[in-house]
């Protein structure tokens, strides 16, 4: 019986003064209460759930408990100082242990006040009852019910003011109804009305009046309403109605078990009804209205049984003894155990000293006991009965992309950083469900302890043989960004709360770690996205995509800062910049009718795919020289292939230069949309110094392709078919994950995973590729991009292209006589020379130099741009081998320089905005055919932004909406070929930009549990500053400012769904924002069957011809309580498997035969794992599985027709 009202008052005013006043809202209590138990059994030792707080109510909806405080209003008393007790509050914790929060709060600043002037705002006269919407409770005002998804600030709402008290009153469900015991009139001898109240819409109806009497002690069970009446206990049916059915007199507790059913031919369902007559204890059956004899009486005369509650195989109670009354009366109350049918009464708990006869609401889930004694206690009903299976702690692994076991791969500060916690249960055979883990810092930190962020919720199932491969196979932890720096040491604590329950709670049960994050390197990219057209339609890199999917994949695989932030920005971290320019002359290159084409790639074994990146390498060489781009700051053109062709990227051509296509193909193996991210990555690690792997390679001494056909560049790789570790297993990578793109987190195991720099499918970063990188970024730390004034002013000749050195012959991509250039590049005398000839061949000027050898081109070819002193009279321009005296090419230089005058925006808006046309005039005297590039600068022309390249046309539009607002003006530069003149338009306004937020993490719509971390990360793009200074980076929710700067780190975000929004403001004035929701659940109730496997993807890639059987395994493992089967299905000829269906957990066997599939190709196919409870699916995974032969870029189409697609070349 759960009369947990009654006494209230009175009980207040004693517990007040010998409990602390409560604890803060995300405190753990790991608090053991001092009181005695009857066992020395560790299981049978109350667990206080909450300590430390004055309670003075709660109730069970499992899993959760709720609980109130009010403040107390208490005399002065001679021996003591009052305690200030002032709070108000409603919180929550689970049944099973955890963090509390508060769903209403008040603290002693809101309340204040001596008695009787306090501020008060919760004045409930009643118990508290919850269902898994409402808590409800009665005060003068009425029912009043408050979700259960509240957070602090939200007022409850009335739900029927025709039922309030202001003296006392009880509540208990009935069905979807309430009742109510409420007492009104005269605080001495007050009346006492029985209503019922639809949830619903507060519909009240009133069963019972009594205009004096003592009653108490409502409660219900399936079928009755039952109350108490001057020690007369009372049964209604609230289904017919009519009087009530008096069960016993003399009443001083009761328990309404209700119906309970039975199994067999001669047995009759009870309706029992347990009742104490002070120190007996009997049982009514409301199925034939029989009285037991007494089932227990106790010993001691003077004893009185106060509280019952029951589970399946006993009934329990609290029996109060009376020690002493000077100068209060004090009792021993004590919890008993004794069989249904009656028998030998087992003592389970004692609390001695008690004052008065205090409602402690003792009650049960059928697992656990709960009441309210210093705290809110928790005891198994019967620890014999629960399974005890002991666990621990085998492992921490601290990942940020990818780590070995022993955690010997470095750390970078301020890079997302994970923390697996790798368990096992200690028993064969068995899996405990339902278990949690906590992560601390070991000393002062602003937060607790986290929770983990497993896909499955904080609480998984501990394997006997967990698989590092399955994610929940182990608690996952994301560190809070003012951890990942420094040093620090983790404390992992394995089931903090003892449930489930184990046999001791030792050292096992916990590990450290220390361990130190290093200073990251600074690694700044020019991003240029080429434009061209091809069939009237003109093709670009999609932003979102392929630009910024691109950053992401960076972000997440390359060892560096992952802290947003652009070019300007001169933090460490990966720094991007963007132009998109376009380029006239590009769609030639991309569809190969250029004449480069045929000239660079002349042979059958040649490929011609390689043109477009050839040009625009030379393209972007050029523009670092001339437009002030440090020779550190590595350039990436993008090129879309879009139009039907792809152009294949390359790593040469200049200082720090790539290129590379983008595109939705899937290759085989990438199926997030876009394949642009992991070719940049490999482009750029080329820039960064690293190599094609030896191992898995192409020998270049046979015509064949061996391996996966890259080029065996780099000997010292350390790992076998150039994965990403050793095939023991030690090392795994590790992917964060994205969620804007759909990319979720993954353990890639390094049996199924290759290195980026290899040709192979499955590609990630190997430890190898990641330290080289990180030392390679620590010695070449690139600086903020700045803008730069031109660096020379005389009369230059600037000249790009590519030598074949065996059929000699040279090709000019870039040649421009200039009047300033941003840098001259060195020139160092080698084999060849760039000679200047007046008209009577005559040499004026001789300029020797030493071109790259661009490596891995199927013929030799070299690549050279050089900026040289143009000598005046010069006709002819030739690149001639010295030792031969050959002349490879001969430019001719007409006698004179085109005109170009009246730039002009076509604009009538100021400032000008949106699309315009910008127009010139230009001529050439010597009829030679001009072509213009379009450059934009806001400062002056202190640095300028290429818009427009190549075309040949005297007007282009500009959208402006990409480039930068303030006093701006246009220069376009005509050219005949090598003759140039330029002219500027007079300056403009250009309209001021907004920034362009981004909110990079979490992803919109994440749901996560209430106290679990969510890191968020966000960024502002700005045409006005470039970056955005943090403290115009607000972040906000529908409560308030939640924190300012790029990174924020909360833990206590309001329960519901949170409109996040970040808001950027620039120098300007400008502001804009951006909006993701994160949804806050607090549900407590531990997972049902749920399915989980790993890996999540199968991939393997083995050389042409090979008939070896490649082999992985899948984990399948059951992350909830209950029973998981599955089943799995495929239609590969080439893959079997080792079962079709089975009982979680299982390690399903994947075998792959390459016998039989043409070379050059990926075979693909989706294996499908359905799970059942029983007949009732519970989850779905859809597992991608390929397999390459050979070569297989070779012949690889992507979502575009009759193009091959190859990985890109290196030139060094």
């Amino acid at each position: 019986m759960q009369s947990y009202h009654v006494h209230i008052l009175r009980w207040m005013v004693f517990a007040s003064m010998l409990i602390p006043l409560f604890i803060e809202p995300n405190q753990t209590p790991f608090h053991v209460p001092t009181a005695t138990s009857a066992s020395p059994s560790l299981q049978d030792t109350p667990t206080a759930l909450v300590s430390g707080e004055p309670i003075s109510g709660f109730t069970l909806a499992d899993p959760k408990l709720f609980w109130y405080t009010i403040p107390g209003c208490i005399p002065k008393l001679a021996s003591a100082e009052p305690v200030d007790g002032l709070t108000e509050a409603i919180s929550r914790i689970p049944t099973y242990g955890g963090e509390i929060r508060r769903l209403f709060y008040r603290g002693a600043d809101e309340v204040g006040g001596p008695c009787g002037q306090q501020n008060r705002q919760f004045r409930p006269t009643s118990n508290i009852i919850a269902d898994e919407n409402y808590i409800y409770w009665i005060d003068g005002e009425g029912l009043q019910r408050l979700s259960t998804n509240a957070n602090p600030g939200d007022a409850p709402e009335v739900l029927s003011a025709n039922v309030q008290s202001n003296i006392s009153a009880e509540l208990a469900f009935y069905d979807n109804d309430i009742f109510a015991l409420v007492k009104t009139g005269d605080f001495s001898n007050p009346s006492t009305t029985i209503r019922r109240i639809t949830k619903t819409d507060g519909s009240t109806t009133t069963i019972a009046t009594y205009p004096t009497g003592a009653t108490r002690d409502l409660a219900t069970d399936d079928t009755f309403v039952y109350w108490v009446i001057n020690g007369s206990l009372r049964r209604y049916n609230p289904d017919t109605g009519g009087t009530t059915t008096p069960i016993a007199n003399n009443v001083t507790s009761y328990y309404p078990e209700g119906t309970r059913p039975c199994r067999g031919a001669n047995c009759t369902p009870s309706q029992y009804v347990f009742f104490a007559q002070g120190r007996q204890l009997f049982r009514y059956n409301n199925a034939n209205s029989a009285t037991s004899g007494a089932l227990y009486t106790s010993s001691d005369t003077t004893a009185s049984i106060f509280e019952i509650t029951g589970d399946t195989t006993s009934i329990f109670f609290f029996e109060q003894r009376p020690l002493s009354c000077e100068p209060f009366c004090t009792y021993n109350d004590v919890l008993l155990r004794m069989g249904r049918t009656g028998g030998t009464a087992e003592p389970l708990y004692s609390a001695n000293g008690v004052f008065s006869t205090p409602t402690l609401g003792l009650t049960t889930n059928g697992t656990f006991l709960f009441w309210n004694f210093d705290g809110l206690q928790r005891l198994p009903n019967d620890a014999e009965a629960l399974p005890v299976v002991d666990m621990e702690i085998t492992g921490l692994e601290v990942t940020q992309g990818i780590q070995s076991l022993s955690n010997t791969i470095q750390l970078i500060e301020d890079r997302r950083t994970f923390v697996r916690v790798y368990v096992r249960s200690k028993e064969a055979g068995k899996s405990v469900a339902g278990v949690t883990a906590r992560l601390e810092r070991v000393g002062n930190s602003p937060f607790g302890g986290l929770k983990p962020v497993n896909s499955v919720g904080p609480n998984i199932t501990v394997k006997p043989s967990p698989d590092r491969n399955n994610l929940n196979d182990s608690f996952l932890f994301e560190l809070p960004w003012s951890w990942t720096t420094g040093s620090l040491t983790l404390k992992a604590t394995l089931n903090p709360f003892q449930y489930p329950l184990e046999p001791s709670y030792g050292a096992d049960n916990q590990r450290n770690i220390a361990i130190l994050f290093k200073p990251s390197p600074r690694l700044e990219v020019q991003f240029v996205a080429f434009g061209y057209d091809l069939n009237n339609q003109t093709y670009y890199p999609r932003l979102d995509k392929d630009i910024v999917q691109t950053y992401s994949w960076i972000r997440r695989a390359y060892p560096l800062a992952t802290t947003p932030g652009f070019a300007d920005d001169p933090s460490p971290g990966f720094r991007p910049s963007l132009w998109y320019v376009g380029d006239s002359n590009l769609g030639s290159y991309v569809d190969q009718s250029a004449d480069l084409c045929d000239d660079l790639y002349p042979d059958d074994d040649d490929d011609p795919s390689l043109c477009a990146s050839a040009y625009t390498n030379m393209q972007m060489d050029a523009m670092r020289d001339l437009y002030g781009i440090s020779a550190n700051v590595f350039m990436y053109g993008m090129i879309s292939d879009a139009a039907g062709f792809f152009p294949r990227g390359q790593a040469c051509c200049g200082d720090n230069v790539s290129t590379g296509p983008t595109g939705s193909g899937s290759w085989g193996w990438d199926f997030d949309g876009s394949y642009a991210d992991w070719y940049a990555g490999h482009e750029i690690g080329h820039t960064l110094g690293r190599k094609h792997p030896a191992k898995n390679a192409d020998n270049p001494e046979t015509e064949a392709r061996e391996g996966c056909g890259h080029s065996p560049s780099d000997p010292s790789y350390p790992y076998n078919d150039a994965k990403i570790g050793p095939s023991n297993g030690q090392i795994a990578g590790f992917d964060f994950g994205d969620p804007e793109f759909g990319i979720p987190r993954a353990v890639y195991p390094s049996s199924l995973w290759y290195d980026l720099m290899s040709y192979c499918n499955n590609q990630w970063i190997s430890d190898y590729t990641y330290n080289g990188m990180y030392n390679f970024m620590m010695g070449n730390t690139t600086t903020a991009l700045t803008s730069v004034a031109p660096q020379a002013t005389d009369n230059f000749l600037g000249v790009y292209g590519y030598i074949d050195p065996i059929d000699k012959q040279a090709f000019v991509t870039n040649a421009k006589r200039l009047n300033e250039v941003a840098s001259l590049p060195p020139i160092q005398a080698g084999d060849y020379s760039i000679k200047l000839l007046n008209s009577q061949n005559q040499v004026l000027a001789d300029y020797p130099f030493t071109p790259e050898e661009v490596e891995d081109n199927e013929q030799p070819l070299l690549s050279f741009g050089q900026i040289v002193d143009f000598k005046p009279g010069t006709f002819k321009v030739n690149l001639v081998e010295i030792a031969s005296g050959t002349v490879l090419k001969s430019l001719s230089v007409s006698a004179n320089a085109p005109t170009i005058n009246n730039v002009q925006v076509q604009s009538t808006q100021n400032p000008v905005d949106g699309t315009v046309t910008l127009r010139w005039n230009a001529s050439d005297s010597d009829g030679d055919a001009l072509t213009f590039d379009v450059f934009y600068s806001r400062d002056g022309g202190m640095s300028f932004q290429p818009v427009q390249m190549n075309t040949g046309n005297t007007s282009i539009a500009v959208d402006t909406t990409r480039l930068g607002g303030g006093n701006a003006i246009f220069r376009v530069i005509a050219s005949d070929g090598v003759q140039s003149a330029q002219a500027d338009s007079p300056p403009f306004t250009m309209a001021n930009k907004p920034p362009q937020p981004n909110i990079l993490t979490p992803g919109a719509g994440t749901t996560v549990q209430y106290g679990q971390l969510v890191n968020f990360s966000g960024a502002a793009f700005d045409l006005q500053d470039g970056s955005i200074p943090d403290n115009k980076l607000v972040w906000k929710n529908q409560k308030g400012t939640l924190g300012s700067g790029p990174l924020l780190s909360i833990d206590d975000l309001p329960v519901g769904m949170n409109k996040i929004t970040l808001t950027a403001t620039n120098s300007a004035g400008q502001s804009a924002s951006a909006m993701i929701t994160v949804i806050v659940e607090d549900d407590l109730t531990l997972p049902g069957p749920t399915l989980s496997v790993g890996p999540t993807q199968i991939g393997w890639h083995v050389g042409a011809g090979s008939t070896q059987k490649q082999n992985a395994q899948i984990s399948i493992s059951n992350a909830g309580n209950g029973v998981l089967t599955w089943s799995v299905s495929e239609n590969a000829p080439w893959l079997t498997l080792s079962a079709t269906s089975g009982t979680a957990p299982t390690m399903l066997t994947l075998t792959a035969d390459p016998a039989g599939l043409p070379d050059g190709q990926t075979a693909e196919t989706t294996l499908t794992i359905t799970a059942k409870n029983g007949s009732q699916p519970v989850g779905t995974a859809t597992i991608p599985v390929s397999l390459g032969v050979g070569d297989a870029y070779q012949n690889f189409r992507p979502t575009i027709p009759k193009q091959h697609v190859y990985l890109p070349l290196t030139v060094r």
